[in-house]
């Protein structure tokens, strides 16, 4: 799933990378960004959004028995 961003004056990709926990080569290829220095604020990109293992646990409720654990 993609979520849009705005770029805001100060960040970079690599900032904005690891606030949303993607390395800055995946914002990067999915902006087809010709240069990480590319960026402007004002800008709106797309990143990716990572799904963790709780929400994995909501979505996806193991069964164990006649039991739903999540």
């Amino acid at each position: 799933e993609l979520v849009p961003y705005v770029i805001q004056a100060g960040d970079t990709v690599s900032s904005i990378a690891r606030r949303y926990g993607i390395t800055w080569q995946t914002l990067v290829h999915v902006n087809s960004l010709l240069s990480p220095n590319a960026i402007y604020p004002g800008l709106v990109i797309e990143v990716p959004r990572v799904i963790s293992a709780s929400d994995k646990a909501v979505a996806f409720p193991q069964k164990v028995g006649s039991m739903v654990y999540s």
